[in-house]
Formats: structure tokens, C-alpha cells, sequence
């Protein structure tokens, strides 16, 4: 019998390389080439926390290994986020922040600009935060015992508790704000209040208040007419307050026939084309982003 051993060893050998021929590494720089260096490094007291962000290139985070924190000159930690969250921290002392990035092929960045934080004792939660829809938006209130404090508004579309930058520009000198977020999908809400001066030094976290898509129901539209033009009868009404309104729908009537959509616009017109042998009715609803609102008042055509 022949020995097979020489020709399965072989034969195990092409099937090693096919695998490992299959299996991707991950991207990396060229050996000479340095990452770029993280960017506007902020650092914000929140709580009893340093929270640390950082603005780096989208593309070539696939380069990325991980980003090393520094804190005082001594590495602290490393995370593959654009953030971290510094727990070890006690009021009144100052610490500064470096952050360098350590690509896929082992080579270290030049570290970010530093930054400083002299720790404080933070002020108390906003209370009773509300949010009301209103025709520009979502107005936002909440109370606060102290006169003459800053606040800082969060907003998320998934998770309320990783909120990271505020979508004020300036910190806020009154307790309430207007939005106009996205109305698709569930929107949430946090207030921070903070101190002033040059850094940000954030106490805990308001109520978090949810917002839904039905919860923008537009109003009913207003003054609608029908005038016939030919054949055809135009309508015409006035355009809806809200914002957020997205088309209007069109419903028509006829003697002894209930109202049914005959229609949508985007404008608040509507040709309606159809030969129409009895009295005819209209009305118009506006459409929000899940829901429809009430119906307008009627508007009535006879047919001549």
C-alpha cells in the first residue's frame, strides 16, 4: 500500500494557506506614516466625573488601535471611543488631560492640545422638566431653586444617559428653550444646570422627558374654500402654524356618501377634477409627522 502521509501533509498545508488567505487583518497605516493628532480635546466636570471628548478624522478611524488618555503625565486609560469618562476624581484639586491615538500598525500619534480642570462642588438638578409642542417645535421648562444660573439642554434619539454635548451653543441664563429636533422617531430630553465661569462644571442630570411622533398632531386647517373652474373645482386654504406640518390631506363629500380622501398636497391647494353630479363637500386635514389632525370646517360647492 502506498504511504499516503507525504500527500496529506501536502494537502493539510494548501488548506492552512487557503484560511489564512481568507481571514482580513486590520487596515493599517503605512509603517512610516504618523496618525493624525486628536482635536479639540474639551474637558467638562459633570457630577462626580471628568468627562473628556475629542474631534478626530472620520476616515481614518478604521487606523485607530486605541486612543491613550493621560492624566498628569502618567497613562490613565485607553478606549476606542472619542470620549472617556474619568470617575477618580476629588473636588477642589486640578488635572490635566492629554490624549494621544495609537494606530493599527503601533504608532503613536503626537498628543492633543492638554487641558486643565480644577474640580468643584457642582450644582443640584433642574426639577420638574416639561416639554410642550409648540408650533415652531418643543418648547422646554423646568424650575430651579437659584436665581442667576446657567444651564446646559440634551437631547437623544436613543439613549438619554450618553448624552455628551449640549445642543445650546451658550449655556442658557433662562429655564426654558425652544427645539426643533427631529419628529420621526422618539426624542429625549435632559437639563444640566452648571457654574459659570471659563470651564463647565455640570451637576446631575434633570427628569429625562420623552416625545413621540403622535405627540405632534397638527391643527385643524382654516378657511377653506371651493370655487369651480370649469370642469375642475380649486381649493384653497390657509397654511397651518406648525412648522412640522408635512402634506394636507383632502376629503370630499357628496349627498348621501360619507367623507373619503380623494388627495394629498404639500401646498395648501388642491384640484379637484372629477365630474360631480350632486352638492359636494370638502374638508382638509393638516399631517404631521405619525399623525393626522382634526378636520377643517366645511366647505360646500353646488353644482350649476
Amino acid at each position: 500500500m502506498r504511504d499516503l502521509r507525504p500527500a496529506i501533509a501536502i494537502l493539510g498545508a494548501m488548506l492552512l494557506l487557503v484560511v489564512s488567505c481568507g481571514r482580513k487583518a486590520p487596515p493599517r497605516l503605512p509603517a512610516y506614516e504618523r496618525p493624525p493628532t486628536p482635536a479639540s480635546l474639551e474637558a467638562i466636570q459633570r457630577e462626580g466625573n471628568v468627562v473628556l471628548k475629542w474631534d478626530y478624522p472620520s476616515g481614518k478611524l478604521r487606523y485607530v488601535r486605541e486612543f491613550q488618555v493621560v492624566r498628569s503625565g502618567k497613562l490613565l486609560a485607553t478606549t476606542e471611543a472619542s470620549a472617556f469618562v474619568d470617575p477618580d476624581i476629588q473636588p477642589g484639586k486640578r488635572y490635566d488631560y492629554v490624549v494621544f491615538a495609537l494606530s493599527t500598525s503601533g504608532i503613536i500619534s503626537e498628543g492633543s492640545a492638554q487641558v486643565e480642570v480644577e474640580t468643584r462642588e457642582v450644582p443640584p438638578a433642574p426639577r420638574g422638566l416639561e416639554a410642550s409642542v409648540v408650533a415652531k417645535g418643543v418648547r422646554l421648562a423646568w424650575d430651579y431653586p437659584e436665581k442667576n444660573r446657567l444651564f446646559n439642554v440634551y437631547r437623544s434619539y436613543e439613549d438619554p444617559l450618553e448624552l455628551l454635548r449640549p445642543i445650546n451653543s451658550e449655556p442658557l441664563t433662562e429655564n426654558a428653550f425652544l427645539d426643533n429636533p427631529l419628529m420621526e422617531r422618539p426624542v429625549y430630553y435632559a437639563v444640566r444646570a452648571l457654574a459659570g465661569g471659563p470651564e463647565r462644571f455640570e451637576g446631575a442630570a434633570s427628569e429625562v422627558v420623552e416625545l413621540g411622533p403622535e405627540a405632534f398632531v397638527p391643527s385643524a386647517p382654516e378657511g377653506l374654500k371651493a370655487v369651480r373652474a370649469g370642469k375642475r373645482v380649486l381649493l384653497a386654504w390657509e397654511e397651518n402654524p406648525e412648522a412640522w406640518v408635512r402634506a394636507y390631506r383632502v376629503y370630499r363629500a357628496v349627498e348621501g356618501v360619507d367623507y373619503a380622501l380623494i388627495g394629498e398636497s404639500r401646498t395648501p391647494s388642491f384640484i379637484d377634477g372629477e365630474m360631480l353630479p350632486a352638492r359636494v363637500f370638502y374638508k382638509v386635514r393638516a399631517v404631521g409627522p405619525a399623525l393626522e389632525g382634526p378636520l377643517s370646517e366645511a366647505a360646500s360647492l353646488k353644482e350649476e
